[in-house]
């Protein structure tokens, strides 16, 4: 760990979203490094911060005002840090490190600079390793950082397997018409077979009538008569004939 260095303070209290606890870490941390002899605080406000201003005015340190940025607590570096500090090292050269806390950022080139003045840094390790591999002693100003996790995508139903479905030949509508009442006979006479008792075949009898003479014997006779007819067509005894053979029957 440093000590017994002089040293200039720069704290960006806006971009970190530092409170009141926070600012009180980085100078209690600081203190035992050395002597602060130049102090800043930026982006500090009367609404948010009113502590803090009190604080460091007591101290006597300078406050600025939030950078021009639409933006604020966006956590990018205030670049007014890289100005004053220069300033600072190349006007006291009694500063042998300087402690910057400050949001995360890509401040290679810069902490090269203070190292090439022969300047010590102490800043936050929130930055890409390159950054953080350039810095002396690390600041934990108690901040912790705000994991973001992706948001946790809604389980969907598995899908539940349809038992599959009898297939159903169509028939055409006019096919379908035709064969209802066919069917519908067909049904009926079915249900009278089925009900109806079984019947014994019986034997066939022939009915036969008595040859009665003393009915017949008259026809006979008018046939006779009408045979002996000349001057009757034939088609006309004919008919005749058969009529008297139908009065036999009955």
């Amino acid at each position: 760990m440093l000590t017994g260095k002089t040293i200039a303070l720069f704290i960006d209290v806006d971009n970190c979203g530092m409170q009141k606890e926070h600012y009180d870490n980085v100078i209690e941390q600081v203190a035992k490094m050395g002597e602060i002899v130049i102090g800043k605080v930026y982006g500090a406000t009367e609404r948010k911060h009113k502590q803090i201003i009190v604080d460091a005015t007591n101290s006597g340190y300078t406050i600025c005002l939030p950078m021009r940025v639409k933006k604020r607590n966006s956590k990018v570096f205030d670049n007014r840090i890289m100005c004053d500090v220069v300033e600072a090292i190349l006007t006291n050269n009694k500063i042998d490190a300087v402690a910057v806390a400050c949001g995360g950022g890509d401040l290679v080139y810069f902490y090269r600079l203070l190292k090439k003045y022969g300047v010590k840094v102490i800043a936050c390790d929130n930055s890409d390793d390159e950054t953080n591999a350039l810095i002396d002693e690390v600041i934990d100003t108690g901040i912790v950082e705000k994991i973001k996790l992706p948001r946790p995508q809604p389980k969907r139903p598995a899908p539940v397997a349809k038992a599959p479905q009898p297939v159903v030949e169509e028939v055409a509508p006019s096919v379908a018409k035709e064969k209802e009442p066919v069917i519908a006979e067909v049904e009926e006479v079915l249900k009278v077979i089925n009900q109806q008792p079984e019947k014994q075949e019986q034997p066939v009898v022939e009915e036969t009538v008595a040859y009665q003479p003393q009915d017949d014997g008259d026809i006979i006779k008018k046939i006779e008569q009408i045979r002996n007819k000349p001057e009757q067509e034939e088609d006309e005894l004919v008919a005749q004939i058969k009529k008297l053979l139908d009065e036999m029957k009955d």
